[in-house]
């Protein structure tokens, strides 16, 4: 009955914040911008907090606003580097360097690489290549996500992360990258009349957002906490919920700039 309740929790938290950024994702321009950039100073606390570096959050939030609003893409490339090498001085600065707080200053620059380029480039791929492309993004993300979790939670036997997130299964992976191919393979047929192509394109997706979510488990894992926070509960923190969209979009751009 508990796992029936937490089930029908996070399917009305689902309701709630899915169409809010799909209408985000729609409007675009300076609308998504904005949104895109709150999520990240979200993400940011949530980080921050847990590895108790929060004194630091007006810094880090300042810092992560400009890099936001710069629209020439190598300007923010230098600019998040040069954080990158000066961080870890600001920080030293105000604490004693032990190996676990190298270890945090680590955990937290990857994050926050991760944060920001995941926001900037989300919002970059939308801007630069409309609401269908970024909406097939959005949707092989989600049905991978979901269909991965639930053929998972009812079929999963063989666990195959089991150090870095216990609850993933062969199954679970497996019957989400089918999804994923009939999605693509679906949406190929309709508008394109090209199947094999998005077929393979959204199974591609369905990976990355695989490697986000295990990207981000793995700091969770060291840290011995379940979720960033319980702000969407069932869902766990911001974070949590679009480590997967932050990690794919910007990796997606770049391969389909080549």
């Amino acid at each position: 009955m508990a796992g029936f309740d937490s089930l029908k929790v996070r399917t009305l938290i689902a309701f709630i914040y899915v169409p809010i950024l799909l209408l985000f994702f729609f409007f675009g321009k300076i609308y998504m911008h904005i949104f895109f950039t709150a999520i990240g100073l979200i993400c940011l606390y949530e980080v921050l907090k847990n590895l108790k570096l929060f004194k630091f959050i007006i810094f880090f939030s300042f810092y992560f606003v400009i890099l936001q609003f710069i629209e020439n893409q190598t300007l923010f490339l230098e600019l998040l580097i040069l954080f990158v090498l000066l961080a870890p001085l600001i920080i030293y600065y105000f604490m004693d360097l032990s190996p676990r707080v190298l270890a945090r200053i680590g955990i937290f620059l990857m994050l926050y690489i991760l944060i920001s380029i995941g926001c900037y480039y989300t919002y970059l791929f939308r801007n630069s290549y409309g609401f269908k492309p970024a909406l097939f993004v959005l949707l092989s993300i989600w049905i991978y996500d979901n269909f991965a979790y639930f053929i998972g939670v009812k079929f999963g036997k063989n666990h195959i992360f089991s150090v870095i997130s216990p609850k993933k299964s062969l199954e679970g992976v497996i019957g989400g990258l089918l999804c994923n191919f009939v999605l693509g393979g679906v949406v190929g047929i309709i508008f394109f009349h090209n199947i094999l192509n998005f077929a393979i394109f959204s199974v591609l997706i369905g990976i990355l957002a695989q490697i986000g979510d295990l990207y981000e488990s793995l700091f969770k894992r060291y840290l011995g906490i379940k979720d960033f926070s319980n702000i969407l509960p069932g869902h766990g923190g911001i974070l949590d919920r679009f480590d997967s969209i932050l990690f794919s979009f910007p990796i997606i751009y770049f391969f389909t700039r080549l």
